[in-house]
């Protein structure tokens, strides 16, 4: 195969991979629906019932969240294992038999510096705070358990685009914990933040894949950079570089665009 050739062939495989973590999308949204609809239900039970409404420590509440990413988790597991089989089925193409690696173990390890679980309960806890918001609200507009579970899960990209959810007191904490600021200071919800991060678990696996299997034949590899305006310096750097198949390079960050081609000899 041409240079081209194998650079269109990974583009390919990695679309594959994306195509995936977008299914893995649905599967997500599906079971936070379901989540939201026990966590809103309970809501209409607790005490503080209107614009002064909390959620609080209730043990119910981490109960259904802490089973909610027990469940994301092992979505994105079976979509990692379904990365390495993509990169199996492009390594094979070109007569490399897949390395073996335990999937599972990967999303468990630590990344980015910290765990795949550690961030999924940090965005799990913004997401609490962002539906007690809705829920506080409401109740103020005598809206039903349904109807309030329905407008949340509308607005799930982008709760701090409403209005009513702005100005709410339970939304202030929120807002004023900083636990939405992230990136360049912009709000993110945690619905988003799940996506992006589940993307990159299987965006990453995908390339882990393709390391071990070229690393176990002791090749060499380069990273196609993404080269404009929205490019990082530090992928600008890798721009003509070579390097050992083994060894990790790309995606070198969250929503990196970077994809690492294997040098066939």
């Amino acid at each position: 195969m041409t240079k081209k050739e194998i650079e269109d062939k990974v583009i390919e495989y990695a679309g594959k991979a994306e195509y995936n973590s977008k299914t893995t999308e649905n599967e997500v949204k599906d079971r936070i629906n379901s989540a939201v609809k026990q966590i809103v239900a309970l809501a209409f039970l607790l005490p503080n019932q209107g614009k002064d409404f909390r959620f609080g420590q209730n043990q119910k509440v981490v109960l259904i969240l802490s089973q909610m990413r027990k469940d994301i988790e092992a979505i994105i597991k079976k979509s990692v294992r379904y990365a390495k089989s993509i990169s199996g089925r492009l390594n094979g193409q070109f007569g490399y038999k897949t390395a073996d690696w335990d999937t599972d173990k990967w999303v468990e390890s630590q990344r980015y510096n910290k765990t795949y679980l550690q961030r999924l309960y940090t965005y799990t806890l913004r997401m609490k705070f962002e539906l007690e918001a809705f829920v506080a609200v409401g109740m103020v507009r005598n809206l039903s358990q349904n109807q309030i579970t329905d407008w949340f899960m509308i607005n799930i990209n982008s709760p701090h685009t409403v209005p009513e959810i702005l100005d709410a007191e339970g939304y202030l904490a929120v807002r004023t914990s900083g636990i939405l600021l992230v990136g360049t200071g912009g709000i993110t919800s945690a619905y988003k933040s799940i996506v992006r991060l589940n993307k990159d678990m299987v965006m990453a696996g995908y390339a882990i894949a393709n390391n071990k299997t070229w690393g176990k034949y002791g090749l060499y590899k380069y990273v196609l950079v993404v080269n404009d305006a929205k490019t990082c310096a530090a992928c600008q750097m890798n721009i003509g570089l070579t390097f050992p198949a083994d060894e990790f390079v790309a995606p070198l960050h969250p929503s990196c665009r970077c994809r690492e081609v294997l040098i066939v000899p």
